[in-house]
């Protein structure tokens, strides 16, 4: 027997067990709200605050620098969730030192980050 039909035998026979009590049952509580998606744009403020934190978040921080290039390489294909933040990823590797620091810190504070280590780290 499929285990939802087991499950709703169960229920009903529960169901038919406490309907034959002498006590009501106490009162229902509402259902809490449903939980709230978060928006495109959180998701995507969350994956600039990945990018941002991404050398102490994949421990690349510890690494040597090819070490740490690959490494991070992989983590932000498993742990990015929006197409804009690869795209913005993909929008800015051309770039070079301080232009690319000032683009990420850029949009960073675009979505309401106060700091970016990896634009720090870009400065170096």
């Amino acid at each position: 027997m499929p285990r939802i039909e087991w499950l709703a035998i169960v229920c009903v026979a529960f169901a038919c067990r406490q309907s034959e009590s002498a006590t009501p049952p106490p009162p229902s509580s509402p259902p809490p709200p449903p939980m709230a998606q978060p928006s495109p744009d959180d998701a995507y403020a969350r994956d600039v605050a990945n990018i941002c934190n991404v050398m102490e978040l994949s421990g690349a921080k510890t690494m040597t620098n090819a070490d740490a290039r690959y490494t991070v390489a992989t983590w932000f294909g498993g742990h990015l969730q929006t197409e804009q933040a690869h795209k913005f990823l993909v929008d800015i590797q051309p770039l070079v030192g301080e232009p690319k620091a000032k683009a990420l810190e850029a949009e960073a504070h675009r979505v309401g980050l106060p700091s970016c280590p990896l634009a720090d780290e870009w400065r170096r």
